[in-house]
């Protein structure tokens, strides 16, 4: 069928003509709720109005230009791929830009009016040779792009007239214009264009995003309304109003935004009274989080020390709002009202909005493909870092003879590899570096070789730093600060070609107070491609990673203190990729904002103090920041600083030591770190009367088995959306007993968590969502739905771990001491059957590169179910191209002894004991498992990589 395009007259828009009713609703109406359950009609509409007279017959639209070339950027970083027919970005600093889609051809416009010219194509993002932005496509009857509509001279559009697009719709609204579109599967996107013009879309938005919504077009109930319907969802025009209005699929509202507020630059979105709301932020160091609620007028910003921004706001009463907007030091979202999430005012001139739909794990999908999936860290990254500044004595920026030199540095890594404690990073704090010396050239960026001899190149190879530490399993993570000397070479070469960040000034530094600093602007291409230049000699000397600090400390206007970081992580990212593209990204950052996620980037809470009543908070803030996007988040465990009390500090002792290292180990990034001259490694916090700090030690050892299962979330973050740590909301949006709960958390699909973070506490109250939990360490079953007290009896070795009933849980089969130190040969997969099937997706690739980009990864899905006395287990036909060296799995399958087992319809072996299973090939036993309370479990062994099903007939 031909695009159509319906005009009306201006005035049918007006309240009191079109769509006016004389007749008053019924009393039921005039007092139930717009948004609950079915909304009530507004009345019959009133008598059609005189028709207006005939179009002229629209002309072909115009070829939309070819997008212009891009510039050439100076050396560095990949700018973004343009979408087709918008202008997008010019890119940072890049390689050779991708070719721009071709444009669209536009269909010849219906009856009616003339239609516009095609929007002009993107300008292609600058890089090395610049990217050739994508081809203009040929405009429809007038495209309205996202630089919008330019009306030929003479020419208008009359007010109200709806013409279908590709995606959606346009509404002609006098000069402007409403783009309501379908985009994904869940998913419309609401453009309020002024003169029909756009802009560029902010950082929020993934600039590779295309939409791919499957869509269909309507007629509506209402008078001159439009339909867009995606799926069980519909967006409605509501010309009567002025309204765009999302039904569900009995055509109950759930969400309406009006065009008026749209006008004057806010997003005004009703829905019904009383949905939960979640998202906007997480609290940063000195805020008090208030829990995960979001019910008062909130700020919108990047902030500072530990803060998460999004403009994202989201109910698990099925629904989100996702604007396009920077945020801003006096922005804010006002959720006072219970109805209404309002936006009051935005970064962007063309109010633009994105309405989901769905339950939290569907929200957080569809965020990820608008703003961007976040990239897989290194799998070294899934074990456990220590952070360092100092050591047995301060760092001092005078006296290079203090704090962590390359023979303490040396200690600490053989005393870990001696006692058997798991790690596989060191992070240098200022301590690697000539901080903030004029004497030294390019201080920032150079090894400090009076503390680290062994870094020098011409160091002789027996006293070389590097080879060693790779020998122990040790990466290298480094600080980054984003300011420099202003009296130094590299502060007169910057001065020299206006490389300082706008509205900031020299200051005196933080650490040394001599020297005067200044804050780098890393929103300019050629400060990018400068600071790069002098890094490369870090990265190629063997660092990891980098952690970007202070970057929210210039003081600078929104334009620069909001998107320092934003700035520093996305360069840092696109540079390594482009200048060692062999080598995975790792980051933590002491900010966020929406769409840092695209650039390997983790956050930190900031410089939080010890003790109990902060290690509490730190789960709000965790939950709060994964609410908002965030779900790469750290804390620097065991507190940063030693708190004050009364005037005495008081530093971590060993029952809080032991409380903070199993609340981390259920992180994503799993890391301590202490103020300049505190050492956190485990030895220093054994209790009274040990030698070590076992508890500690066995929550770190716990870890490292549980790194097949992490890792494998790392694919699902990048996958789905969501990340290993998740709120219970997000599987439980029904159950009001968990909308604010921050005391327990699922750690993957299939572990519940409930870390102790109160001293000397004997028992705690811990509330089991609906299913059935076992108890990790002593197989007790807990029924869910309901809450009771949990008993801590056993001291410090009582973690509150529970398995959710149906669980698939790889594991590691033997104990490692850092990632990658044994061929990954054989493992153990924690089976939990249910009566109805689950399944988990193992996930496997080279941990080093993003070679799982092009299919070179191992994926295979494994799935259980019990019927009667029944269990059938089974493992896929695997996908991807990478072949890990994984052998066997040893099936732990938990429940009734099994009496005979069968693979692939044939019968297995049963062998006598467990140890015997590592030498049979394949075979069976059935016995107690000691890890979960000694409850039955019977062991399956069985060939890994194959199309493989286990049927086990039970007592």
């Amino acid at each position: 069928m031909n695009r159509i395009q319906i005009s009306i007259l201006s005035l049918m828009l007006l309240p009191g003509l079109a769509g006016c009713n004389d007749t008053k609703p019924d009393a039921a109406q005039a007092n139930s709720s717009t948004f609950a359950g079915l909304p009530g009609p507004k009345g019959e509409p009133g008598d059609k109005g005189q028709a207006g007279d005939k179009g002229e017959a629209g002309e072909k639209g115009d070829a939309g230009a070819n997008g212009e070339k891009g510039e050439v950027g100076g050396k560095g970083l990949a700018g973004d791929k343009g979408e087709a027919g918008d202008k997008s970005t010019v890119g940072e600093v890049g390689e050779k830009g991708l070719a721009g889609d071709k444009g669209t051809a536009g269909e010849v416009g219906e009856k009616g009016l003339v239609g516009d010219k095609g929007a002009v194509g993107d300008k292609g993002a600058a890089g090395d040779k610049g990217s050739v932005g994508d081809k203009g496509a040929v405009g429809d009857k007038g495209a309205v792009g996202d630089k919008g509509a330019v009306q030929p001279e003479g020419q208008l559009i009359k007010d109200g007239t709806i013409t279908p697009k590709q995606g959606g719709f346009d509404v002609q609204i006098q000069k402007d214009v409403l783009e309501v579109r379908a985009v994904t599967a869940n998913a419309f996107r609401v453009h309020y264009l002024p003169d029909g013009k756009g802009t560029e879309k902010t950082r929020v938005i993934d600039p590779g995003f295309k939409p791919d919504a499957v869509y269909e077009l309507k007629d509506s109930t209402l008078p001159a309304g439009k339909d867009l319907v995606l799926g069980q969802y519909t967006a409605r025009w509501n010309p009567s109003d002025l309204t765009v209005s999302v039904l569900n699929a009995v055509g109950a509202k759930v969400m309406t935004i009006s065009v008026d507020e749209l006008r004057i630059g806010n997003v005004i979105v009703e829905h019904n009274a009383n949905d939960p709301r979640y998202g906007i932020n997480g609290s940063a160091e000195y805020e008090k989080p208030a829990g995960l609620f979001r019910n008062w007028e909130e700020g919108l910003n990047s902030g500072a020390q530990g803060h998460a921004g999004a403009p994202f706001v989201w109910s698990t009463a099925g629904h989100g709002v996702l604007v396009d907007t920077m945020g801003s030091a006096s922005r804010k979202i006002d959720l006072r009202d219970n109805k209404n999430i309002a936006f009051l005012g935005t970064s962007k001139t063309d109010v633009d909005a994105y309405f989901i739909l769905g339950r939290p794990p569907e929200l957080f999908g569809a965020l990820a493909k608008i703003s961007g999936r976040s990239p897989l860290f290194p799998k070294w990254a899934m074990g456990f870092t220590n952070s360092q500044w100092g050591a047995d004595t301060p760092w001092d920026g005078n006296d290079y003879s203090k704090g962590l030199t390359e023979p303490k540095l040396r200690n600490i890594i053989e005393q870990y590899r001696k006692e058997r404690i798991p790690l596989d990073a060191m992070t240098f704090d200022l301590d690697w570096m000539y901080w903030a010396n004029a004497n030294y050239p390019y201080s920032q960026f150079t090894w400090n070789l009076e503390k680290f001899p062994g870094m020098a190149p011409n160091a002789a190879d027996k006293d070389k730093l590097k080879p060693w530490l790779d020998k122990q399993g040790i990466k290298l993570t480094t600080i980054l600060k984003p300011r420099i000397p202003v009296a130094s070479n590299e502060g007169a070469y910057a001065l020299s070609r206006n490389f300082w960040m706008p509205n900031t000034k020299e200051e005196e530094d933080y650490f040394l107070k001599t020297t005067k600093m200044r804050h780098l602007n890393f929103a300019k291409p050629e400060v990018l491609n400068w600071y790069f230049h002098h890094l490369r000699g870090a990265l190629d000397s063997g660092i990891s990673g980098w952690w970007n600090d202070e970057f929210d400390s210039s003081n600078a206007t929104d334009d620069g203190n909001e998107t320092e970081g934003f700035d520093m992580q996305r360069a840092v990212y696109e540079w390594q990729r482009s200048y060692a593209p062999e080598k995975r990204v790792w980051s933590i950052n002491r900010n966020f904002y929406l769409g840092a996620q695209r650039y390997a980037y983790g956050l930190w809470s900031g410089d939080i103090n010890n003790g109990f009543d902060v290690m509490a908070d730190q789960r709000k803030k965790m939950l709060s920041a994964i609410n908002a996007g965030a779900m790469q988040w750290t804390m620097d465990t065991g507190g940063f600083r030693d708190r004050t009390e009364n005037g005495v500090k008081i530093g971590t002792q060993y029952e809080d030591y032991a409380r903070w290292m199993q609340f981390a180990i259920f992180t994503p990034i799993f890391r301590v770190h202490g103020d300049n001259g505190i050492q956190r490694q485990p030895w220093y916090y054994a209790p009274p009367g040990k030698a070590t700090a076992e508890d500690a030690i066995d929550a770190i050892k716990l870890r490292y088995k549980l790194i097949p299962y992490i890792y494998s979330y790392e694919h699902q973050r990048n996958k789905t959306g969501l990340g290993i740590v998740r709120p219970l909301i997000f599987d439980w949006p029904e159950d009001k007993n968990v909308a604010n709960n921050v005391d327990s958390w699922l750690f993957g699909e299939w572990l519940m968590v409930s870390p102790v973070v109160q001293q000397e506490q004997k028992e705690k109250w811990i509330y089991f969502p609906q299913g059935s939990w076992l108890d990790w360490r002593w197989g007790g079953v807990h029924e869910g739905g309901k809450g009771e007290n949990y008993g801590l009896n056993n001291g410090l070795s009582d973690v509150p771990l529970f398995i959710r009933q149906g669980a698939i849980i790889p594991m590691m089969s033997e104990d490692v001491q850092y990632v990658g130190e044994k061929p990954l040969t054989e493992l153990d997969v924690e089976v939990f059957p249910d009566t109805k099937r689950t399944s988990f997706e193992y996930y496997d690739d080279d941990g080093k590169t993003y070679d799982y980009e092009k299919g070179m990864y191992f994926l295979q899905e494994l799935s259980v179910q019990r019927t009667d006395k029944t269990v059938l287990f089974e493992t896929a036909t695997p996908k991807g191209s990478f072949a890990p060296k994984l052998e066997h799995y040893t099936v732990k399958i938990h429940g009734p002894h099994a009496t005979s087992v069968e693979l692939n319809g044939v019968k297995l072996n049963q062998i006598p004991n467990v140890a015997g299973l590592k030498t049979a090939g394949e075979g069976w036993y059935s016995g107690q498992d000691a890890g979960h309370g000694n409850i039955d479990v019977t062991y399956v062994r069985i060939k890994a990589k194959e199309k493989q099903s286990v049927t086990l007939t039970t007592k």
